[in-house]
């Protein structure tokens, strides 16, 4: 039985990527962390012409941040307060099978509306599905984005 769920986790039938959103007042930063299954990110940036990046292994490429970061460029976009925002990657983790995305959007002192345009992964997958998280102060809110309803907006 354990091997048959070993096994399921490793196939991960289901496509999904989980992103949390938090402003930081005191730091005035709008912190996020996406988590993607490494193989599903992997092949998504293989299709657009990336070389394999064998993020977690000894192979790793040198370059995996870049390329990381550049597909997140072009799938993963923010409006803070009604005006659109350039994140800055700060990095990945690898663990247990997905990949730990770090993002951050500096010189948000207040934030009163938030939105998300994540399309990552639904070129590959009809099934994908694309959670968000935002926390604001004491405020929680959450959305799933499918294909075709990638747009999410939140206000607080």
């Amino acid at each position: 039985m354990n091997f048959f769920l070993i096994l399921l986790f490793c196939l991960h039938p289901f496509h999904v990527s989980v992103t949390s959103l938090e402003h930081d007042r005191e730091r005035q930063a709008l912190e996020i962390s996406m988590s993607i299954f490494a193989d599903d990110l992997e092949k998504a940036i293989m299709e657009a012409g990336g070389p394999e990046l064998n993020v977690g292994t000894a192979k790793e490429h040198h370059k995996a941040n870049s390329y990381i970061s550049e597909y997140l460029e072009e799938k993963f976009l923010i409006s803070v307060n009604g005006n659109p925002v350039k994140w800055q990657y700060l990095g990945f983790e690898y663990e247990n099978g997905a990949v730990w995305n770090y993002l951050e959007i500096k010189n948000v002192p207040e934030l009163t509306n938030l939105e998300v345009k994540n399309g990552v992964l639904m070129e590959l997958f009809r099934d994908q599905e694309n959670i968000i998280h935002t926390k604001v102060g004491d405020k929680k809110k959450s959305d799933i984005l499918k294909r075709g309803d990638i747009h999410s907006r939140f206000a607080y």
